[in-house]
């Protein structure tokens, strides 16, 4: 446009104002200005014809009008046009700040030293000569001595806003910069949420933290689109522009899709409350299908849907959450809390947008607040969950117990039982109130791995066979168990499975060894006392001579655990418990065919453990180029040794 027609626009502009002008003047006398609403100031005029220009107004006559009530529109299929009539008594920088995040399109016109200065932005466009700021479009308009008018237009296909609040420039420098940083805590605090229960679904594989972590993160790219975030930080590309638009609509209808199906679990509603959970079901894939369907749909249409359904899900859910609470559910005392703060904001939000409700700092952000309230408030509430689970397995098996000790008879039965099952210390324990997962030691330590097979134990012929193996394994278990003190939880080792024909045991951890004996050298009497005691059985059997036995030791970090779910029984897992059957297989690979007794195959790391003594009577095998150690690339060496079945041998003593 040429300046030459815009003296002439505002000639006509003002001449009008001079005898049409029904609205007040907003003055600046120099003296700061913070967050003044602008109504009292402003006339609106809706171009119905959706075909008016800025040259030509003032070429026709506009009927421009005062605003009663809230500037708020709600969905208008043609332009809205607002002018503002300011006057300054000295040259000043304003700012005015829209309230309302989504709108499509906004024009601002000032004229000032025979120039026009023209503004642009929205979600469709982008900024174009506007303030970057985090929630809304904001201009800052140079104004000049005296009074001048400020020409705006807003077309959108959603909900149409007038609302500015304006500022003088330095009032709103303090403001915007607040506003940033209130923004990035709350964003900041839903990131973390989102990663911590990230990691404890990877962690625990629990379906209602992956379903958490799914609403939370399509509700921060809610909340981000919300609070101008995206519009502003994100470079303007059709992306950008779609998750302003339809993509925004998308992601609300996945973010209550699994906001839904997140409650239908943790609430335990399928078993609970049958037809909650059918409706919850319905209203689950509702969302799911409308949610792709909306992306064929209008714009306009849509933002009417996401009003009605924000705030039925958000009745729904809230309703569910005092249901569980009414039937003393612990966790969905901090749920119904937790939702109650975001469902609350998300909807005051959803009134501000539909009308009902003032736009205003408790609307413009209730959202975002109650979110960040309900995040931490919904961790805590899956934690509570968790422990409610393990407390009630807990109670499950305190209850199972005291059940079989109510009489004489049934306790002695019952302990009689639990001895098969765990050990005498561990029964103690439990009798004195102590929860099973507190019997035996979780956590790490180093330890000697012993695996034991029996060597080709399918092709022994014995009608008894199984019955001598058992026995055979039961006294090795007793040698094991030898030195047993329940009070300092010593013994020579600790059974951790039988395999068939053969078991796995450790040395050193969980039960220590009596004090002064190095546990190296206790794993290998260990091995001499179980190869003798097979001796003993196989001459006992008539089968002297017709079986060998393969052992291996390991050393290394073990690591002591009862599993989150299921029957809770005490394991040990580590390196050393893998290598230790690694090692015992080695000599199908460099002995096949060779044996001249009973085999004991070494890993150097335990051989370093091990007396001078024992060490002198191991022979070194060194692996060529090429020959790797499953699992144990790294070896380069190994010792073993073979202990012939009519040698003599000390057991332990």
């Amino acid at each position: 446009m040429h300046n030459n027609l815009w003296i002439l626009v505002s000639i006509a502009l003002l001449l009008s104002e001079a005898t049409s002008w029904a609205a007040e003047v907003l003055r600046l006398d120099g003296r700061p200005l913070s967050q003044v609403d602008i109504k009292p100031y402003t006339q609106f005029f809706i171009d119905e014809s959706s075909a008016l220009e800025f040259q030509e107004l003032g070429e026709k006559e506009i009927p421009w009008a005062d605003i009663e009530g809230e500037m708020y529109w709600g969905h208008l299929s043609h332009p809205l046009w607002l002018k503002v009539k300011v006057e300054a008594e000295l040259e000043v920088e304003l700012v005015l700040e829209h309230l309302f995040v989504h709108t499509d399109r906004m024009d601002v016109w000032h004229f000032r030293d025979n120039y026009l200065w023209h503004w642009q932005g929205g979600d469709r466009i982008g900024f174009k000569k506007s303030i970057p700021h985090a929630r809304a479009l904001s201009f800052l308009i140079p104004l000049i001595e005296g009074q001048q008018t400020i020409i705006i237009r807003i077309e959108s296909e959603g909900n149409v806003s007038g609302r500015f609040d304006a500022w003088t420039y330095d009032e709103f420098s303090h403001h915007a910069m607040i506003e940033h940083i209130y923004i990035a805590a709350l964003l900041g605090a839903l990131i973390v949420t989102l990663l911590y229960n990230s990691f404890l679904y990877l962690s625990l594989k629990h379906r209602e933290y992956l379903l958490y972590v799914g609403y939370l993160g399509f509700f921060f790219v809610v909340q981000c689109i919300f609070t101008g975030t995206l519009l502003n930080h994100m470079a303007d590309s059709s992306l950008k522009f779609w998750l302003n638009n339809d993509g925004f609509h998308l992601c609300i209808f996945i973010s209550l899709a699994f906001c839904v199906r997140f409650t239908i679990i943790f609430l335990n509603l399928k078993d609970k409350e049958p037809r909650l959970f059918r409706y919850l079901s319905f209203l689950f894939a509702a969302l799911m299908g409308y949610g792709l369907i909306s992306l064929a749909l209008p714009y306009r249409f849509n933002s009417r849907v996401v009003f009605i359904v924000t705030v039925l899900a958000s009745l729904s859910l809230l309703y569910s959450g005092f249901v569980a609470s009414i039937r003393r559910y612990r966790p969905a005392y901090y749920y119904t809390l937790a939702w109650g703060f975001l469902l609350g904001g998300t909807l005051i939000v959803a009134l501000k947008t539909g009308g009902v409700l003032p736009i205003n700092l408790i609307t413009s952000w209730s959202q975002l607040t109650g979110a960040t309230i309900e995040a931490v408030l919904l961790s805590l509430a899956l934690g509570e969950r968790f422990n409610y689970m393990q407390r009630r397995a807990s109670q499950q098996k305190e209850a199972y117990i005291r059940e079989l000790v109510q009489k004489e008879e049934s306790k002695r039965h019952s302990y009689e039982q639990l001895e098969k099952m765990v050990y005498p210390h561990q029964i103690e324990r439990i009798k004195n109130g102590e929860s099973l997962e507190n019997t035996m030691p979780c956590e790490k330590r180093n330890a000697f791995v012993i695996a034991f097979d029996i060597i080709n134990s399918t092709n022994l012929r014995h009608q008894n066979k199984r019955e001598i193996f058992s026995e055979f394994f039961a006294h090795c278990h007793k040698i094991m168990m030898a030195d047993y003190r329940k009070d300092q939880l010593q013994a020579r080792a600790y059974r951790i499975k039988e395999l068939g024909d053969g078991f796995l045991c450790s040395v050193g951890f969980p039960f220590c060894v009596p004090d002064g004996l190095n546990p190296g050298d206790v794993a290998f009497q260990l091995i001499q006392a179980f190869f003798h005691e097979f001796d003993q059985l196989m001459a006992r059997n008539g089968l002297h001579g017709e079986s060998l036995c393969s052992a291996a030791i390991t050393f290394g970090e073990v690591e002591g655990f009862y599993p989150v779910s299921g029957v809770l029984e005490y394991d040990l897992f580590g390196r050393p418990v893998i290598l230790a059957s690694r090692y015992e297989a080695i000599r199908k690979r460099f002995f096949r065919n060779q044996l001249e007794g009973h085999i004991l195959v070494v890993q150097t790391e335990a051989y370093q453990e091990f007396s001078q003594d024992i060490k002198q009577s191991l022979i070194r095998f060194d692996l060529s180029q090429g020959e790797k150690i499953r699992d144990h690339q790294e070896a380069t060496s190994f010792y073993f040794k073979f202990i012939q079945p009519t040698q003599a041998l000390r057991s332990i003593s």
